[in-house]
């Protein structure tokens, strides 16, 4: 959490304790509730805040707490988008490997059956699942691919460089 708003050189240390106990209401924030909460008069408090501007100062304070905490959730974010490319990656590398060994599998055994002995249902089939399986890891890869463009998405929405709200195509390339 960001540090609070420094104390103004014109601030008594009793209205600068006074406004960073303000500050730290958050929700329900008002003078009346700082005032029923520390048992001193009201009229006090709207001095010191008029004084003291404590209006502009908790806005910037507000604005730094808010930008922090979007920070952290898109950090969090980012991470998560990530630990899922990485295990799609993997996925993908498992399923290509199972589906390389099937076609090692299947080749060998054609190369040891005589013609007569082989159904074509058999090779079809045996190819149809040897064919879905790489379909399969492509597939994953391709989303790990399309998972690091909306990492670069966000990044360039944390920099303040996207020229729009929406990831586009590449929304479109995660999603299917």
């Amino acid at each position: 959490m960001p540090n609070f708003p420094a104390k103004l050189d014109t601030e008594t240390p009793r209205a600068y304790e006074a406004f960073m106990a303000w500050c730290a209401l958050d929700s329900g924030r008002s003078l009346a509730k700082l005032s029923q909460d520390s048992g001193k008069h009201i009229t006090l408090y709207e001095q010191w805040s008029r004084k003291h501007s404590w209006v502009a100062r908790v806005a910037r304070y507000d604005a730094a707490v808010s930008r922090e905490r979007a920070a952290q959730l898109d950090a969090a974010r980012r991470a998560d988008v990530e630990r899922l490319r990485v295990q799609s990656q993997q996925d993908a590398a498992v399923l290509r490997g199972l589906a390389l060994r099937a076609a090692k599998v299947l080749d060998a055994r054609l190369k040891s059956l005589a013609p007569e002995g082989v159904e074509p249902q058999q090779i079809a089939g045996l190819l149809r699942g040897v064919a879905a399986g790489l379909d399969t890891a492509a597939n994953l890869d391709a989303a790990a691919l399309g998972v690091a463009d909306v990492l670069r998405y966000l990044e360039t929405l944390a920099d303040g460089d996207a020229d729009t709200d929406e990831p586009g195509a590449t929304a479109q390339s995660v999603g299917g």
